[in-house]
């Protein structure tokens, strides 16, 4: 089922100090991780773009998606504010970028987001006009990076920006929302692997040695 009244958008604009070099072009197993995280959002949107820092490298070789960069933000939605490097900007791009109403926002570093848990969250993404993001619930709270955000909330969140108020959960927590928590997606994911991200060597280990042992059955 290919979804057109969301569109999907990758984060790869971080600054990637604990991996020590950029996360989006990690290789695991044949693939970049950002291949890897627009591929199974590729399996469910018609549209998914990368979302690069403006200052940061091309994207990986083997990602063919559209680029969206951040200076056109500062250009024509926030001039004369300082820019700054955050998740939240990266949002703010996807959805200044959006024509669909809804953005489906994940990180470049969680290679085991599959087709069929996203599906799940993106049934929630409806046109009731109550809420306006659709977020799972973690072990440690809201996951925002892989959350579905309504186009209308450019406007607050460029506002969160220019005052200098970037912490993402913050935004979440004063929208009106859909809360997904982790019962449900272990209906579709019982390890609940889809949320695992790759923030360093053992994180990438660990996920290559679960990926073998699934291989190995």
């Amino acid at each position: 089922m290919i979804l057109t009244h969301v569109e999907g958008a990758v984060l790869a604009g971080g600054r990637s100090s604990r991996m020590g070099s950029d996360k989006a072009a990690v290789v695991l197993g044949d693939h970049s991780l950002a291949y890897h995280v627009t591929t199974a959002l590729g399996d469910c949107l018609a549209h998914v773009s990368l979302v690069l820092h403006d200052g940061a490298a091309s994207a990986p070789a083997d990602v063919t998606r559209p680029l969206l960069r951040d200076h056109e933000l500062w250009n024509r939605h926030l001039m004369g504010v300082e820019p700054v490097r955050a998740p939240i900007v990266g949002v703010a791009v996807a959805l200044a970028a959006a024509r669909a109403p809804w953005v489906l926002v994940t990180a470049c570093d969680m290679p085991n987001l599959s087709a069929s848990v996203l599906l799940g969250l993106l049934s929630l993404a409806a046109d009731s006009t109550a809420y306006d993001v659709v977020i799972p619930i973690g072990e440690h709270g809201p996951e925002p990076l892989l959350a579905i955000y309504r186009r209308r909330l450019l406007p607050r969140v460029l506002e969160r920006i220019a005052a200098g108020q970037l912490g993402l959960k913050s935004l979440v927590t004063q929208c009106e929302r859909v809360e997904v928590p982790l019962s449900i997606l272990a209906q579709i994911d019982a390890s609940l692997e889809c949320l695992a991200n790759v923030n360093d060597p053992e994180d990438l280990r660990r996920v290559e040695a679960a990926r073998g042992r699934r291989e190995r059955g």
